[in-house]
């Protein structure tokens, strides 16, 4: 579990020299590449934040980026539309279906999904291309063009099989609810092999060695930890694959297709924390052309 849902979904790769990928594990399918900002305008944000009270800090999630009672389609929720831009009836069945765990007992109960509500539409999904990917959280809300995505879908298809459709749902609309990578966790402890790191993500999907840094290697500060489960979680949805020659202790981790504990934790310690919620700093919103 990528400990607290890094509440982004961006993934790279590059490097210099590539290990033969036959023998590889399908390490492409799991990639997820984000739509996120940049470092800077995220360090922006939290400390416009933390600058406007006490900051209770969220497990790889920046409280900045949860949706608000001032987003929602109704008061006193937090009810999140979600317009499907293309697709079969049955992948939208597929996600109306697969992303309920989310809002279960015990995690972001608060949480309702207004599907196909095109009055607010938060959250835009198109199964078209060849990525899955999400927006963090309401930064969605800057792509104020309607007809923009603000997820990817792409492996949700009959093809697919129904683990990874239900691992790809999950995984983005943790996302879509704020969670980032991970791997990325501060107290994660990897030692990682990074030229074969990088190899192996330039095979797959011929990332640079920047993106695989942004998305897979780089360390999240202590205060991205989430208030309700701050420990390092393998379990989680939002783990990446570790494939056992990318570490000095070769211990390959295989992403999971369910929520952990520490997952449902982490959304339930932020969306029902009103107080954060009501004092959540405005999006800064980027008009559309």
């Amino acid at each position: 579990m990528i400990n607290r849902r890094t509440f982004l979904c961006s993934c790279g790769a590059f490097l210099a020299s590539p290990v033969s990928a036959q023998s590889r594990p399908p390490l492409k399918g799991f990639i997820c590449s984000t739509l996120q900002i940049t470092p800077q305008d995220e360090m922006r944000n939290l400390l416009q934040f933390r600058s406007q009270g006490p900051f209770i800090p969220q497990q790889l999630f920046n409280i900045s980026d949860a949706w608000t009672n001032d987003d929602s389609l109704e008061k006193g929720k937090v009810k999140i539309g979600v317009a499907f831009l293309d697709g079969s009836k049955r992948q939208r069945e597929n996600v109306r279906k697969c992303v309920q765990p989310w809002t279960q007992k015990g995690g972001a109960e608060i949480v309702e999904w207004a599907w196909d509500d095109m009055s607010k539409p938060h959250i835009r999904v198109t199964f078209a291309g060849k990525e899955n990917k999400s927006n963090i959280g309401r930064q969605a809300a800057s792509v104020t063009d309607r007809k923009v995505p603000t997820m990817y879908l792409a492996d949700v298809r009959s093809d697919a099989g129904e683990e990874r459709v239900r691992q790809v749902i999950l995984h983005e609309f943790g996302h879509a609810l704020g969670l980032r990578h991970e791997i990325q966790h501060p107290s994660s402890g990897i030692k990682w092999i990074r030229g074969n790191v990088y190899a192996d993500y330039y095979a797959a999907s011929k990332w640079s060695k920047e993106e695989v840094n942004k998305n897979v290697l780089d360390v999240y500060t202590k205060d991205y930890l989430c208030k309700g489960a701050k420990d390092y979680d393998p379990k989680s949805i939002m783990m990446y694959p570790i494939l056992d020659d990318w570490t000095e202790s070769h211990e390959a981790v295989t992403p999971s297709s369910t929520l952990s504990d520490a997952d449902l934790k982490c959304v339930a310690s932020a969306y029902w924390a009103q107080n954060l919620l009501r004092d959540a700093p405005p999006i800064n919103v980027i008009q559309a052309p």
